[in-house]
């Protein structure tokens, strides 16, 4: 009958992470099936959800990119002709909280050790995520470990796994060891009492002396003294190591903020040591969950969010975190304005203001700023990471925002942020679908009345070369070569759709242009054929 040498283990682990789970079970002519609560999972036709490997006894299901939806009972049935068994974990996965900044470095694994005696190596192993990936160092006690020596090697695995590894390792070798994970989003730091001792036997030091008859005499191993001194030094050690793991360290406190109404106002700082109690304070007052108010508190990174923040919101919130030795306290001063308001915080000499540029089809959003803070910009409270998108600096403390070639899906909740070493503060700009539209038609508008930038004069062509270029053109941006007085010009452009097979497809698109233009339609850059499937029509 098979039996279940190595069971499931239950994971935690955030969202959009790897997950592998892994068993051991032996028996003779095994089927071996996996399910997620009751229904079985088929890797074969799910190939780029999951994976499935069978070696030497070891049974993997790899998850790859979990979200929400992966969290579940997950069951390894193994069965042959004498009978079935099964073991089972479960999966939870939560949300990282990610700041204007991006996601700050996460430790999602504590600091394992291995001593591998065969090669007489001490092996340390943590996991970290962020966004942008974090720069990983280790540090011995208060001293930097330099990667590049024959004694500590740096080694970078997949799935953000680091390892620290100790060559020849000895009793000198035994201190705090404390990996920092650092990007611009912030950093975090996760430490490990590490005694040599505990490695190695602890052989007797044995001397052999050789005497006139041959015989041979062995010396005694150490005094009771020796002995006792070391007790007591390792007793020392380990006190230190637990004073070091309850200490509460304020990492990165939180700056002042000023935010515009509407928003979503994040506060968040992090504390290393070990951590038994959170809660935070508005005023004198606990902060609750709420639909409105999400508090977490993920190894280290504390962050209350605060969802459609108002003008009353505004306060000085505290976070507090105790263990049972120490205490530690973060503040922070919120202020939230009137978003309708002319009143503009003090980093900015102006609003943010959106323009479209016909000639390059860019929404440009910019604002003026006072100093020489930095400017980070957000849609929707999250990180922009779009390559249609790109931040501009200019002389005079203007930034903008440059969206090429816009799209309804583009349309959102714009923001500035400005962070110095005093404050953070930020101003927000709405862009919505008629908004967009009404751009895009003022543009047209101006361009047809002439009031656009003037056209260089176009060369005389022949009617060949006319040809040519127009269809080419036609085809790239509706004629922007051809011999007119004005460009046309796309007032609605067309988007991405995904249809069922057999549908009926419908795209349109508006366009300004005078009576000598020509309009093309192409599929992956050729001219739609000749076919009844395809109908174009042309109205106003």
């Amino acid at each position: 009958m098979p039996s279940v040498d190595i069971k499931l283990t239950n994971r935690n682990t955030s969202v959009g992470s790897d997950i592998k789970l892994t068993c051991s079970i032996s028996g003779n002519d095994l089927e071996i099936r996996w399910y997620k609560d009751k229904q079985p999972i088929d890797a074969e036709r799910n190939a780029s959800k999951y994976r499935i490997t069978q070696n030497d006894g070891l049974s993997c299901l790899e998850i790859k990119s979990a979200d929400q939806q992966d969290a579940a009972v997950y069951r390894c049935v193994a069965a042959n002709r004498n009978g079935e068994v099964e073991t089972s974990c479960l999966v939870t996965l939560y949300d990282v909280p990610s700041n204007k900044f991006g996601t700050p470095p996460i430790f999602t694994r504590n600091i394992r050790d291995a001593y591998h005696s065969h090669e007489n190596r001490l092996t340390l192993e943590c996991k970290v995520s962020g966004n942008p990936k974090p720069t990983v160092y280790w540090q011995k006690d208060n001293t930097r470990l330099d990667s590049e020596s024959k004694k500590y090697q740096y080694v970078d695995l997949a799935d953000g796994i680091t390892q620290l590894v100790i060559e020849s390792p000895e009793p000198g070798d035994t201190g705090l060891y404390t990996c920092y994970a650092e990007s611009e989003s912030g950093q975090m730091k996760i430490s490990k009492f590490v005694d040599v001792s505990d490695y190695k036997p602890k052989l007797p030091e044995m001397r052999v002396a050789q005497k006139d008859t041959g015989d041979v005499v062995t010396m005694a191993e150490k005094s009771d003294k020796t002995m006792e001194e070391e007790r007591e030094e390792r007793q020392e050690r380990k006190l230190r190591s637990m004073d070091a793991k309850f200490k509460l360290t304020v990492e990165t406190p939180m700056k002042p903020m000023v935010m515009a109404s509407g928003t979503k106002a994040q506060l968040i700082c992090y504390v290393s040591g070990f951590i038994e109690d959170v809660y935070w304070l508005r005023g004198n007052e606990r902060v609750t969950k709420d639909s409105r108010h999400k508090i977490y508190n993920i190894n280290g990174a504390l962050s209350l969010e605060i969802y459609d923040a108002r003008p009353d919101d505004t306060a000085q919130y505290k976070c507090v975190v105790k263990n049972s030795r120490n205490s530690v306290e973060c503040v922070c001063d919120l202020t939230i304005y009137d978003s309708a308001a002319k009143k503009l915080p003090s980093s900015f000499s102006s609003p943010v203001t959106a323009t479209f540029d016909a000639d390059r089809c860019e929404i440009i959003l910019s604002c003026m700023l006072h100093g020489r803070p930095t400017v980070t910009w957000i849609r929707d409270d999250h990180t922009i990471s779009n390559n249609r998108y790109r931040v501009l600096e200019e002389l005079g403390g203007i930034s903008k925002l440059i969206i090429r070639n816009p799209i309804p899906s583009d349309c959102g909740t714009f923001s500035c942020f400005a962070e110095t070493n005093e404050r953070i503060e930020a101003i927000t700009k709405i862009i919505r679908i008629n908004d967009l539209k009404k751009l895009m038609a003022a543009a047209a508008e101006q361009e047809m009345n002439g009031f656009g930038a003037p056209k260089p004069p176009i060369p005389s062509l022949r009617d060949e070369e006319l040809e040519e270029q127009g269809t080419f053109s036609a085809r790239k941006s509706l004629g922007r070569s051809i011999p007119t007085g004005r460009k046309p010009l796309f007032s609605s452009l067309l988007h991405d759709r995904t249809m069922t097979e057999g549908g009926n497809l419908r795209l349109s698109c508006s366009v300004v242009y005078d009576g000598q233009t020509t309009v093309e339609w192409t599929k992956n850059g050729r001219a739609l054929p000749n076919d009844s499937r395809y109908y174009t029509t042309f109205h106003n």
